[in-house]
């Protein structure tokens, strides 16, 4: 790791990044993927998972069998409730997504898929797809999880975290941007002074600007506390150096919070417009 990070002179890289190998033509670092790409690779995932969990209780069935029936009537009973509820709560996630609803109450749906992730890379490298493609895909569906889940009160005092790798006359038009909507931006140059910004600030919402990666860790490590809407970053040098985001990314999530206070969206600034990247 301290190898590869000696010859990259030109940034500082954040932790997620550490083994990047420096080639910023390879990187992907302009993903826009759909929802669908996470939920195919987590049914794969679970698929693989029954089938072995199924060929095991084929095998175990006659020696359960020979203790007492009943015990292997109760073993086939629970797996296909297993599978129920597992198979039965995806088609609830993917009606969700459908419809914009709320279907699953729960702050802690989002943090359990951004876990979900990690078990996912093994399926995804099957067919050549990157940790990136799924976190981008995962950022999409987290999204729109957490618009069915927030109400007008989580809406009241929103804060935009951006990190330091915004080149910085992007960083001024979303600052421009974030003025329109009376919503404070904090710089974070390290995760840790982001988690003392949200001690301090104590946001009832949170706008977070990042790269997948460091969106899939605050995704799963604050998203239980507060709703978090994810604009990620855009990479043409390779992570860590002259990021930008869309403006109209940031315009949508910051329009959504004010909707959802029951404010009109400002008129838009023609000055920010041009200069904004895609």
């Amino acid at each position: 790791m301290n190898e590869i990070r000696s010859e990259i002179t030109d940034r500082k890289l954040g932790h997620e990044w550490y083994h990047w190998d420096g080639n910023a033509a390879t990187h992907e670092g302009d993903l826009e993927e759909p929802k669908r790409l996470y939920l195919k690779l987590l049914l794969l995932t679970w698929g693989v998972a029954a089938a072995i969990a199924g060929g095991f209780l084929y095998l175990i069935s006659p020696r359960l069998a020979s203790w007492t029936p009943a015990l292997a009537t109760a073993a086939t009973a629970a797996y296909g409730l297993a599978l129920l509820a597992a198979f039965g709560w995806v088609a609830l996630l993917v009606l969700e997504l459908a419809t914009g609803r709320n279907i699953i109450p729960s702050r802690r749906l989002v943090p359990f898929l951004a876990r979900g992730v990690f078990y996912l890379k093994p399926a995804g490298k099957l067919f050549g797809i990157s940790k990136d493609r799924i976190g981008s895909s995962f950022v999409a569906i987290a999204n729109v999880v957490y618009r069915a889940q927030m109400g007008r009160n989580d809406a009241s005092r929103p804060l935009i975290l951006v990190p330091r790798c915004i080149e910085v006359g992007n960083r001024e038009q979303l600052k421009s941007l974030a003025q329109e909507y009376n919503c404070e931006v904090f710089v974070a140059p390290t995760g840790e002074s982001a988690r003392k910004k949200l001690i301090t600030a104590r946001p009832t919402a949170l706008i977070a600007v990042a790269c997948e990666r460091d969106l899939i860790t605050g995704l799963r490590d604050v998203g239980e506390r507060l709703p978090i809407l994810s604009v990620a970053i855009k990479r043409p040098e390779g992570p860590c150096k002259n990021a930008h985001i869309k403006l109209q990314d940031l315009r949508d999530a910051l329009e959504f919070l004010g909707k959802q206070q029951g404010q009109k969206s400002p008129a838009p600034n023609p000055e920010l417009e041009p200069a904004a990247k895609s």
